[in-house]
């Protein structure tokens, strides 16, 4: 049953799908008995091999606390087939325990990556020194809405781990957010929400506003980071 669905996963997100193998020996209990937690974890922490794979699959839980909120539709730019969009990517949750978490897991080399390359730093310099949340601002260039993109946290250049939510189509972010609907978000006035005058919407899009670049080549050139 996991080769068969390893096999309708899509390759981009196998990585984030983990299997332990840990044998029950003779314990004669179900694996939802509440009464064998804790022997169950024991056996966990036994097997071979079971630090490394603990390992990964804390870091994954800690990523899949990051997620992507997309400030609008996507900008086209006059007379080229690319578009920017600009988003900010955010955290559930305590952000400065997450963050240390896997800066603990991982001292050195931390960054948000998409497939083509860096897209932005990683730390407690993320956290809205204001409001206390995650705020961190992003630009990610694309052919169509359609288009399939992944953001990851990526380790030493070469491991990665997708954020919530990813891969996936710009189109979907579009939609789960009601960008196109003359009525708002459904979860308009939610505290985690409320506009903050230091990491809004309001205020990013002012920033990129006098920081606006007309071509991607020109934007790639300035910030010397792969974009999509």
């Amino acid at each position: 049953r996991w080769l068969k669905l390893r096999d309708e996963l899509d390759a981009s997100a196998r990585s984030d799908y983990m299997r332990l193998d840990v044998s029950l020996k003779n314990l004669p209990s179900t694996l939802d008995s509440a009464e064998m937690i804790s022997d169950y974890r024991n056996l966990v922490i036994s097997q071979p091999g079971s630090a490394r794979s603990a390992r990964d699959v804390a870091t994954a839980l800690l990523v899949a606390r990051f997620y992507f909120t997309l400030d609008r539709t996507p900008d086209r730019i006059p007379g080229s087939t690319f578009s920017w969009c600009h988003g900010v990517i955010k955290c559930k949750g305590n952000a400065s325990e997450i963050i240390e978490a896997i800066q603990h897991l991982y001292p050195d080399d931390l960054e948000f990556a998409t497939d083509k390359g860096h897209l932005t730093s990683f730390g407690l310099e993320g956290i809205c020194k204001a409001c206390g949340r995650y705020s961190q601002p992003v630009s990610i260039l694309i052919h169509h809405p359609d288009q399939v993109i992944n953001i990851y946290l990526r380790i030493n250049k070469h491991r990665k781990w997708s954020i919530s939510g990813f891969p996936n189509k710009i189109s979907w972010h579009i939609k789960v957010q009601h960008l196109q609907s003359g009525f708002g978000r459904p979860d308009h006035g939610y505290p985690s929400i409320l506009p903050c005058a230091n990491c809004s919407n309001e205020t990013r899009v002012s920033w990129r506003k006098k920081h606006s670049l007309s071509h991607p080549g020109e934007a790639e050139q300035r910030n010397k980071k792969p974009r999509l």
